[in-house]
């Protein structure tokens, strides 16, 4: 039950952040990089649910999320009312590198997610459970 209240308190904190820095992008973006890597360090931490690989989800979300921010504030892609464009004073190279790491970062974030996905379909039927490593296959509530 404490966990749903620290989602919760996460959603609000980024709607929180969002409104406490309105027009300054780059304040933005680094409050929600801060929460969100807050909320992965706990759930590492703190491990909420029975099933590890809904933590792994939690903590993915939130890094993913975190990391998108943060280079986001770096490249110069958000607005700030008392500063110009970034990228006029970037290297074409420089500018490139940082949107490749965001389309990588997006990527990343899909596909870990649907392994944890493919991965959780697999234990929860007894005629697949064969196909995932004994190691990697959650304790019974026997064991």
């Amino acid at each position: 039950m404490n966990w749903i209240f620290t989602i919760l308190g996460r959603g609000v904190a980024l709607n929180f952040a969002a409104v406490i820095a309105v027009g300054h992008g780059t304040v933005q973006l680094v409050l929600a990089t801060l929460i969100c890597a807050v909320f992965a360090g706990k759930a590492i931490r703190t491990l909420p649910y029975y099933e590890v690989s809904n933590t792994v989800l939690d903590v993915w979300y939130s890094s993913a999320a975190a990391t998108i921010c943060l280079v986001t504030a770096a490249a110069g892609f958000q607005t700030d009312p008392e500063r110009s464009d970034v990228s006029v004073f970037l290297p074409s190279n420089v500018y490139e590198s940082f949107t490749t790491a965001v389309v990588v970062v997006q990527w990343l974030s899909f596909a870990g997610p649907t392994l944890v996905m493919a991965y959780q379909l697999l234990i929860a039927f007894d005629s697949s459970k064969w196909l995932i490593p004994s190691r990697l296959r959650p304790l019974s509530r026997e064991d």
